[in-house]
């Protein structure tokens, strides 16, 4: 793509419209000079707020002929400009732009980019996955490449208004945007110089699979189904029996792994009531446990759900309904992207051997999980991953499972750790939330150690009150880099990071 404009600094936010980029079209270009609540501002859907003046770019590129993606790209003025770029990731499905991601990079001084991923409907988020069903231009742009032509967009617009390139470029993207931080490494590996990939649905097909499969097993038959209210009857149950299993009891299960609990401890004894489980039900948690299989080959094609995830908000409770669209049906119409398909599109009949093999044949370029991160390393590119083990989407088990193939494909753990380090949440659940400390800012340690070599040693979450920063702290504990876990130094208070140091586990 080539910009018409020189190195020379635009002379105002305003004169931006006039670009002329390659399949992109300008919608626009305005200087804001704050942001105050979200009802002064009816384009800009914002819950947080920034009183730093900035200039708002909007974009349309046209990858193909049914390709129509959406970006913006905010500027901080000349003077408080870092040098630096940051691309953000967009969740679920798509279709809007995430401003308060934008209004976070803003802070930092990043120049801050975001896309709707070429999903939107009419300027609204799809209701589901059914854009993609015969479209696979549409596929693709979800995937990965509006991405990387937000990228490319953004450095070239950031180049005309300072008039000079960024220094350097991360991403950060949490679920499906991080399932665009890992396809950026994997597939686009010269467009970041660092990258945080959080809780990333990149084993994507597999990921929508698993829901499917947590699906069947809850509505198999008129039994098997159970209340979400049971949902808080299990996970106390797994609570008690592995909370102490990391030395204290502080309502987090650190190491998911090492618990062993078998929902046949709450086999109802006689007629079934609120404090235990039915023989369907149990029979359908062990399998929501195990995760999806190939019922004839025994092949695993996702881990289970994780101990201690239960009460994840996103997962389980989505599955049994809780008074909203029920979660299989919102994300299904991805596995009805495959071309060649014999799924007559109902959950039940979906066949864990014909189809499931359809879909990872004829879908799995949509995957980011390429093990071969050669090309990344060798440009000098940083990449940290996270996950909280008690997320109950994209499960801890999958991204700990990845990151151990990048490990075995680059070299092994020490060669690995110069350039890709994983830190697990305990008790976090999707993209934050839940019991464990979730709260911690991974840009500044990432680019510490893109700047000054420094990889990250551990990091130090806090827990607030209603997890709201502004409120009092309850807990800080560090996360450590993977295989190594926190572990309290047997003195001083369990609330305080300060008192944990961080030591390989003990043996499964």
């Amino acid at each position: 793509m080539v910009v018409c404009s020189s190195l020379r600094a635009a002379d105002t936010c305003e004169t931006l419209s006039d670009l002329k980029l390659e399949n992109t079209t300008i919608t626009m270009a305005k200087t804001v000079t704050s942001l105050g609540h979200p009802k002064d501002n009816a384009n800009i859907g914002v819950k947080s707020f920034t009183s730093e003046a900035f200039c708002r770019v909007t974009a349309t590129i046209k990858s193909g002929e049914n390709s129509n993606i959406n970006m913006e790209v905010w500027l901080p003025t000349r003077s408080s400009w870092n040098g630096k770029f940051l691309g953000t990731g967009t969740g679920g499905a798509g279709g809007s732009i995430f401003h308060d991601y934008l209004v976070a990079g803003l802070r930092k001084g990043y120049a801050t980019a975001n896309t709707d991923l070429g999903t939107s409907i009419n300027g609204e988020p799809p209701p589901n996955f059914d854009f993609g069903i015969g479209n696979p231009e549409k596929q693709i742009d979800w995937a990965y490449r509006s991405t990387h032509l937000m990228t490319t967009i953004s450095k070239q617009i950031i180049k005309s208004y300072y008039g000079e390139n960024a220094k350097l470029a991360y991403f950060k993207g949490c679920s499906s945007g991080g399932l665009q931080a890992v396809a950026e490494a994997t597939k686009f590996p010269h467009d970041y110089d660092g990258i945080i990939a959080e809780a990333p649905g990149n084993n994507r097909t597999n990921i929508h699979m698993n829901i499917l499969w947590a699906h069947q097993a809850v509505h198999k038959e008129a039994g098997s189904y159970f209340s979400p209210a049971k949902i808080s009857l299990i996970h106390k149950a797994v609570l008690n029996a592995c909370d102490g299993i990391d030395g204290i009891v502080d309502g987090v299960i650190d190491e998911p792994r090492r618990c062993r609990f078998d929902p046949a401890l709450l086999l109802c004894a006689d007629k079934e009531d609120d404090a235990c489980l039915t023989e369907p039900q149990v029979e359908a948690m062990q399998k929501i446990y195990a995760g999806p299989s190939n019922p004839r080959t025994g092949e695993q094609y996702f881990p289970g759900l994780p101990r201690g995830a239960e009460a994840s908000p996103m997962g389980l409770k989505r599955i049994l309904d809780n008074g909203r669209p029920n979660l299989a049906e919102l994300v299904i119409g991805l596995l009805a992207w495959s071309p060649n398909s014999t799924w007559n599109g109902q959950p039940m009949d979906f066949d864990f051997d014909v189809h499931a093999e359809a879909v990872n044949k004829e879908l799995g370029h949509l995957n980011a999980t390429d093990s071969d991160l050669s090309v990344f390393k060798d440009n000098g590119g940083k990449i940290i991953f996270w996950s909280g083990t008690a997320d109950g989407i994209p499960h801890s088990e999958d991204l700990i499972n990845y990151y151990e193939s990048v490990q075995d494909t680059m070299g092994g753990p020490q060669s690995t750790k110069d350039f890709a380090r994983l830190f697990m949440a305990p008790g976090v659940h999707h993209c934050g939330g839940g019991p464990g400390p979730n709260h911690f800012d991974l840009i500044d340690a990432l680019d510490t150690w893109v700047v000054n070599k420094k990889a990250p040693q551990r990091i130090v979450a806090t827990k607030f009150t209603n997890d709201d920063p502004r409120q009092s702290v309850l807990r800080t504990r560090p996360l450590c880099p993977y295989p190594e876990v926190a572990r309290w130094n047997g003195s001083g208070n369990i609330d305080d990071a300060s008192n944990f140091v961080c030591s390989l586990p003990a043996l499964q």
